[in-house]
C-alpha cells in the first residue's frame, strides 16, 4: 500500500516504554494526534527518501506526567521552519494537497485539550523530533 509515494510496508516502527503502563487520557485526542504525526511523516519527511524509514516512539511515565518521543529519520525541516510548522495553514507543500493543518491540529490538542506541552526539532542525523507531555488522569 503506498501514500504520497512512500510504501507502508518499508517503515520500521519501534515503540518502547518504561515498562508496563496504563494511561487514562482521551483516545480520541491521542488518535488524533498520531494520525496527523504519522501523516506528516509520510506526507513530508518520507517524500522521495531512501530506506530505511524509520520512526520511533518512546513513551515515559512518571508520575502524572507521560513524555513522548516521536522521531522520524526522514528529511527534517529547515530550521527558521521550526518554530513556523504549528501555525495554522502553514506547508511546505502548498499546491499538492497539504493544507497545513497537521502539526496545528497536533499543538492545539496537546497544549489545549491535554494541557501539555510540546517541543519541536530537527535531529542532527537527520529528521524532525516532536518531544511532547501530558498530565493524565489518576
Amino acid at each position: 500500500m503506498k501514500k504520497n509515494n512512500v510504501a507502508y510496508d518499508d517503515i520500521q516502527l519501534s515503540i518502547k516504554g518504561n515498562g508496563d503502563m496504563e494511561v487514562n487520557t482521551s483516545f480520541e485526542a491521542c488518535k488524533i494526534v498520531f494520525d496527523n504525526l504519522f501523516e506528516n511523516t509520510f506526507v513530508h519527511g518520507f517524500v522521495a527518501y531512501k530506506n530505511p524509514k524509520i520512526i520511533q516512539i518512546e513513551c515515559l511515565l512518571k508520575e502524572n506526567t507521560i513524555n513522548i518521543h516521536y522521531q522520524d529519520n526522514g528529511i527534517g525541516v529547515d530550521s527558521e521552519v521550526v518554530s513556523k510548522i504549528v501555525e495554522p495553514l502553514y506547508t511546505s507543500r502548498r499546491g499538492s494537497g497539504s493544507l497545513g493543518l497537521g502539526l496545528s491540529i497536533v499543538y492545539n490538542i496537546i497544549t489545549k485539550n491535554l494541557n501539555g506541552k510540546l517541543k519541536i526539532s530537527n535531529v542532527e542525523t537527520g529528521g524532525l523530533a516532536l518531544d511532547f507531555s501530558i498530565k493524565i488522569k489518576q
